[in-house]
């Protein structure tokens, strides 16, 4: 549970998976001014490697040697229309990746 203030809601979110290669998913946003948050499964319960721009909220163990992992876009992203790409460099086995927007409220 995030409590966050100064936001619109749910705005776009996407999906994504494989069974090797990095983590990633791309969401275009719909609103200004809006945060993407990301939960990702998959991986060792090792630190991740995040891109600029990133900031990890949270790692969460699974007890079988993986973990889940919460990261999230420390500044708003300024447009909607924007392009937000979601990776993760330092893990290559099977992932699931999900990216919501929480938009904006103007103020």
């Amino acid at each position: 549970m995030l409590a966050l203030e100064g936001t619109d809601g749910v705005g776009a979110s996407a999906g994504s998976s494989g069974t090797s290669g990095a983590p990633h998913v791309a969401l275009t946003t719909t609103d200004d001014a809006s945060l993407v948050f990301a939960l990702a499964a998959g991986g060792s319960a090792s630190a991740r490697t995040l891109p600029f721009g990133w900031f990890p909220l949270t790692r969460i163990p699974l007890g079988t040697g993986e973990a889940a992992w919460v990261p999230y876009t420390n500044q708003a992203v300024a447009e909607g229309g924007t392009v937000v790409h979601v990776v993760d460099h330092g893990s290559h086995q099977p992932w699931n990746v999900v990216a919501v927007e929480m938009g904006g409220d103007g103020s």
